[in-house]
């Protein structure tokens, strides 16, 4: 006669058999470093100061989520508050400093250091110029030209650049309204579930882990729109429906006119260049030159409307005609980017994957070959 286990037993048993095939499954599906997964406050590089600007932790090194989701990305803050490696105030004789300004598409959110299309056009220079060049990343995430103008005059022209190029991109002329994507750490769950050692051992935790933070996350971030204008346009943009149809297209810019539809707008526009025609003048008395690159955001890359819509490219032709009226070099990187549509060039609505920052970084080193700007 067969001996049957009590019923505790059996149900204790059969937990446990699930719970090591679940262990087993997860390890199959989740495959990530599952120590990757605690970015806690720590973690970040940034902060803001009482005007809701943000700025860099000098001598910090920081961690972000990936842009695919998939591990961190490490960010390397100098004691100039700048990404990148150390930075001495007086160059070396011979070399040849190009300055980057700009915001998080700059500063390269979410990717790795060799990533961005900063570090590759220093890479692709130092290939094939006969003078050294040394670049230097001053992107800060959330900010726009008013920001941009403040580090030029208090940081970037005590380094006696020869070059300072503005990564322009549409949003810049709004003040800063940061999204404090970092109020999730103070999440009381996330902060509980961040101290469990299991986090660190078992994937089915990982993984957990995981669900629990990204709807968290979610749920707040759709909290902040219910009651922030800036990103109206999001519901609109993940339909899609604007990529062929007209309408729909100057429905989103509306939408977006607290954030990148804001370069549609003439009186924004036109203090956004009187700060950009300042930051030109400083640079100038200061001994080096400037020049502008214009970043257009997705919709404009992959939508099929263009030829129907009038004020389609609208900011970027205002804004060679400032540059010209200036003699500013200027490089405007949609029409180069509408032909490379089909590739995957964005993670998000502005933001670019590797691929995306390599092309960037070929249009950029040919850009500033073709107009003889990388001189000592």
């Amino acid at each position: 006669m067969k001996t049957r286990l009590p019923v505790p037993a059996r149900v204790l048993l059969s937990c446990v058999l699930a719970l090591a095939i679940g262990e087993i499954l997860c390890r199959y599906r989740f495959r990530r470093n599952v120590e990757a997964l605690a970015i806690t406050e720590a973690d970040l590089y940034y902060f803001y100061d009482l005007a809701g600007v943000r700025h860099h932790v000098p001598n910090k090194v920081g961690r972000e989520r990936m842009w695919n989701g998939i591990g961190t990305a490490e960010f390397r803050i100098n004691a100039w508050g700048f990404r990148g490696p150390p930075l001495d105030r007086q160059k070396q004789p011979g070399i040849c400093r190009v300055v980057f300004l700009g915001d998080s598409i700059t500063l390269g959110g979410r990717l790795n250091e060799p990533d961005i299309f900063v570090s590759r056009v220093g890479q692709a220079l130092n290939r094939e110029h006969p003078v050294p060049i040394e670049v230097v990343n001053t992107g800060v995430g959330d900010i726009g030209v008013a920001e941009e103008l403040d580090i030029l005059e208090h940081k970037v022209l005590r380094l006696s650049p020869d070059l300072v190029v503005l990564c322009w991109f549409l949003n810049d002329g709004r003040p800063p309204v940061a999204a404090r994507e970092e109020t999730i750490y103070r999440n009381p769950v996330i902060r509980w579930l961040q101290r469990q050692p299991i986090l660190k051992k078992s994937y089915m935790a990982g993984l957990a882990y995981e669900a629990i933070r990204d709807w968290l996350l979610t749920h707040n971030l759709e909290g902040m729109n219910r009651v922030n204008v800036r990103f109206a346009w999001g519901p609109l943009y993940q339909r899609g429906t604007w990529r062929a149809d007209p309408a729909a297209f100057r429905e989103m810019l509306r939408l977006a006119r607290y954030e990148w539809g804001d370069a549609w707008n003439p009186e924004s526009r036109g203090r956004m260049f009187g700060m950009i025609a300042r930051m030109a003048g400083k640079s100038r008395a200061a001994g080096a030159r400037f020049a502008v690159v214009a970043f257009p955001v997705e919709a404009q890359v992959t939508a099929t409307v263009a030829d129907a819509i009038p004020e389609f490219d609208e900011p970027q032709r205002e804004m060679a005609a400032l540059c010209r009226s200036l003699e500013l070099p200027f490089l405007d990187l949609l029409p180069a980017l509408r032909a490379r549509s089909a590739e995957p060039v964005f993670y998000d609505y502005c933001h670019y994957t590797p691929h995306g920052n390599e092309v960037v970084a070929d249009l950029i080193t040919a850009f500033l070959q073709e107009h003889h700007l990388v001189q000592p």
